[in-house]
């Protein structure tokens, strides 16, 4: 939850407990459409979703979360309305998003030679 707060107001929050937590990330969300990407959950810790999932709601509607997990347990906890599974991609593909990542702007040729 701090990092929720962090990210919507900028403020740090790490002396609050975590009732102050919830309360104030409830009172952030109230009323306001967001889109929240929680990327690369692996706590499977169903109670945890329970106390957040009341709080997650108070968004106005067309509100959406995205979450990105490797555990499929994780999506079962989180009640997803649709899963998407990636598969890997090939060498070819892979190596064209690394040249694009790592070097921007510099042609394919000219990496090649160096």
């Amino acid at each position: 939850m701090q990092k929720m707060i962090k990210s919507a107001t900028g403020e740090r929050c790490n002396d609050l407990e975590e009732i102050e937590l919830k309360a104030k990330l409830e009172a952030i969300l109230n009323g306001r459409k967001y889109l929240l990407i929680l990327d690369d959950v692996w706590n499977e810790d169903s109670q945890k979703w329970l106390l957040l999932k009341p709080i997650l709601s108070k968004g106005a509607l067309g509100s959406k979360i995205i979450v990105t997990t490797r555990s499929k347990r994780v999506a079962q906890i989180m009640g997803s309305a649709g899963a998407h599974e990636l598969s890997l991609l090939d060498q070819k593909d892979c190596l064209s998003l690394f040249y694009k990542s790592a070097f921007k702007e510099r042609q394919k040729e000219q990496l090649l030679e160096l």
